[in-house]
């Protein structure tokens, strides 16, 4: 994206030609943002993507519909990474999400899965990140409570280890019922860097 100049409509002028490289980015936005931020950018004509689902809220005697950000402090933008102060300079941005001060571009086929999830009228919410080999804990089921390794063979399994045999038994899991104990290593860093 070569963004040269504010046009007469107070938009950027983004010529995506084919020498463009343009690339799906995360923004980490301010707290409660997001939506501040996407049409901050949607008014400068910079394409982005705030993924939203739908909660139930009950209020007194009636029930209405609160769209809420799928990931909430961060939205998703496509821009050529070397013309970016436009982006980071966007009202809410906090950074561009980097790894080593480089901006990490995002897969457009995971925008696209996304984007096709939260268009097939199923119901969408956030879930936490997991992993093969990540340290896990079962949150229902008659396994309620156990602790242990998530592998992966042809379905998920929980490796539940005996420490002082140095033995180890796996079970099949429902995904559905477990969460993490610990984070990914692969967390974007905390050295953002516009």
């Amino acid at each position: 994206m070569n963004i040269s100049a504010v046009n007469g409509n107070g938009k950027y002028d983004v010529d995506q030609s084919a020498g463009s490289n343009l690339s799906w980015y995360a923004l980490r936005t301010r707290s409660n943002c997001e939506k501040i931020v996407a049409g901050f950018l949607e008014a400068r004509g910079i394409q982005q993507f705030l993924p939203l689902y739908r909660v139930p809220r009950r209020w007194s005697d009636r029930v209405f519909e609160n769209w809420i950000p799928l990931f909430r402090g961060y939205l998703f933008c496509r821009f050529d990474a070397r013309y970016r102060t436009p982006v980071v300079s966007a009202l809410g941005v906090v950074s561009i999400v980097s790894f080593g001060g480089i901006p990490a571009p995002i897969d457009s086929g995971e925008i696209e899965a996304i984007r096709r999830a939260l268009g097939s009228g199923q119901n969408v919410e956030p879930y936490p990140y997991l992993r093969e080999g990540q340290k896990i804990r079962i949150k229902k089921g008659p396994l309620q409570g156990i602790e242990g390794i998530l592998i992966q063979r042809r379905t998920w399994r929980v490796v539940i280890s005996v420490e002082m045999l140095q033995r180890c038994v796996a079970v099949e899991v429902d995904p559905n019922s477990v969460f993490p104990l610990e984070y990914p290593e692969t967390q974007p860093s905390k050295d953002h860097h516009p």
